[in-house]
């Protein structure tokens, strides 16, 4: 997958999670130099969200997380801490939030919010057995 249609040179910097079906990473892209200055900046910092069967966006994605965009821009810039997710408890039941991921509603991000996340593949399991033929 190409992360930049413009051959800015952006690059991958932070390890990815996997929630809802979709792939969540965070990426770097050089800014040019001002001509005639000596100051350099930090880069523009970009969150992504992928689909995980067709790569196609998750941000401001309807129903199954395919059709929206694919990347987001972090305000401030820099490097990006990576997402992470973590599940709480909230009025009885277990809550999925991803911190430091770009906002899955298209909205401002930055590297420090939160947001739920809603499970496509529901976490309980059931246990099944089966027999070979020739067991007892």
């Amino acid at each position: 997958m190409n992360l930049s249609a413009n051959g800015l040179g952006e690059q991958t910097v932070t390890s990815a999670i996997i929630v809802a079906g979709m792939a969540a990473f965070s990426t770097n892209r050089p800014v040019p130099q001002t001509v005639g200055t000596c100051s350099t900046t930090l880069g523009a910092a970009y969150g992504y969200w992928v689909n995980l069967l067709n790569a196609s966006g998750g941000i401001s994605a309807s129903g199954a997380a395919c059709g929206g965009l694919r990347d987001s821009q972090f305000a401030g810039g820099g490097l990006p801490p990576s997402p992470v997710i973590a599940t709480v408890p909230v009025n009885g039941q277990v809550d999925t939030v991803v911190i430091g991921a770009a906002q899955l509603s298209g909205g401002a991000s930055n590297g420090l919010s939160g947001q739920n996340v809603n499970q496509v593949i529901p976490p309980t399991r059931k246990t099944i057995f089966w027999k070979s033929s020739g067991e007892n």
